[in-house]
């Protein structure tokens, strides 16, 4: 969705105030979440990878609608020490989307690929934990990170066990995070399967509206 298209269910000042990172918010479902922040007022910063163009139209596009945004450029699974460009003497964020992930495929059915599954870890524990060591390292004050997850826990597909088994590790971690940090506070949201970039490729899945369902969590982070 447009930002024109986000504006209609978002409230000018919904999220005013907040100074959020969007880790991964160049595309898929951090691209949804980024223009419901902005559309709410927020100060946003996202990171990616690769395209610096589509980063740069994504900048573009939400200052044209008198959003307040920044790109930088992050390899969540990258050296710690080069991620220090999250944080600036003039910034630092007070909320915090982690949306990184390598690419989703189905796994082979009856077996369980260690290096697919050490691959999911890299992003959804790993990654979450460097980003986060170099905010609570730069900053003061209370953060608030929503980690996404996935009902695919609960259901449990035959052929996701390295992902579901990833995450399930990453919510662990977040929750440990959490409890040995007394100023962070997480929120593990188990999403359903949303409309997505990678949904799209994927034929006869169901999806549902990722707007409704971010807003969501969104509007229910910090509360």
């Amino acid at each position: 969705p447009s930002m024109n298209d986000i504006a209609g269910s978002v409230q000018p000042s919904m999220f005013s105030g907040q100074r959020a990172l969007v880790i991964g918010g160049s595309r898929g479902l951090g691209e949804v979440c980024l223009k419901i922040l902005s559309a709410g007022g927020a100060e946003v910063k996202f990171s990616y990878y690769r395209g610096e163009k589509e980063a740069q139209d994504l900048v573009a596009e939400i200052r044209a609608a008198g959003g307040v945004a920044d790109a930088i450029r992050i390899d969540v699974v990258g050296p710690v020490e080069k991620m220090s460009v999250i944080c600036a003497e003039d910034w630092s964020p007070t909320h915090v989307y982690y949306f990184a992930t390598p690419h989703i495929a189905v796994g082979k059915k009856g077996r369980f690929q260690e290096d697919v599954f050490h691959n999911f870890c890299r992003y959804y524990v790993d990654g979450f934990a460097k980003i986060m060591s170099v905010i609570l390292d730069s900053t003061e004050g209370a953060v608030f990170a929503l980690y996404p997850s996935s009902i695919f826990l609960v259901e449990l597909p035959e052929t996701m066990g390295e992902y579901i088994a990833a995450k399930s590790a990453g919510e662990a971690f977040a929750k440990f995070l959490e409890i040995e940090t007394p100023r962070l506070h997480v929120s593990i949201v188990r999403y359903p399967r949303l409309a997505s970039d990678q949904t799209q490729t994927v034929h006869n899945i169901q999806t549902e509206d990722a707007t409704a369902h971010l807003l969501k969590s969104i509007r229910c982070l910090g509360k």
